[in-house]
């Protein structure tokens, strides 16, 4: 005897394709970052938040907010790491994620600093159609800061 069976569970099932979205748009992008550090003596917090613009093709603009921790590791050279929640327009589809990442400020004088910057963010997975939307993101960036009564810069006092 041979017996057929229906399973309605998997009838039902949606099928979703995944796909690993490798975008090589590297460009032109700036940004305004405000937050507020302070040093107890080597060691230097702080929290900040940043909105940046694009000239990609395909992303509009992210934005940013994170804490930092860092070592003051000569009186002009401070490393720090970062961690926050980050959220970017890409190919109109929102994605959101968290950000990691580290690098190095250099103080020019006691209030203008020059830096070199590293954030990797891992986005949440967007679901478009039946198609499963993986983004993640790599930036190395090069930064001019100004900064207000800079803890760092009254070192070189």
């Amino acid at each position: 005897t041979h017996t057929t069976s229906f399973d309605p569970a998997v009838e039902a099932h949606d099928v979703t394709t995944t796909t690993r979205e490798k975008f090589h748009d590297a460009g032109i992008e700036g940004g305004v970052r405000v937050g507020v550090d302070l040093a107890r003596g080597m060691v230097l917090g702080g929290v900040f938040g940043e909105y940046n613009w694009s000239a990609q093709s395909d992303r509009k603009g992210d934005w940013l907010a994170a804490g930092r921790a860092g070592i003051i590791v000569s009186p002009r050279v401070l490393a720090y790491g970062l961690f926050g929640y980050a959220q970017v327009d890409y190919q109109n589809i929102d994605f959101s994620g968290l950000a990691v990442g580290g690098g190095l400020e250099v103080a020019l004088d006691r209030s203008l600093f020059l830096g070199v910057e590293y954030i990797h963010t891992f986005y949440d997975d967007e679901k478009v159609g039946n198609t499963k939307i993986e983004l993640d993101d790599d930036k190395v960036r090069a930064t001019l800061k100004y900064k207000f009564n800079s803890d760092l810069g009254k070192i070189l006092d």
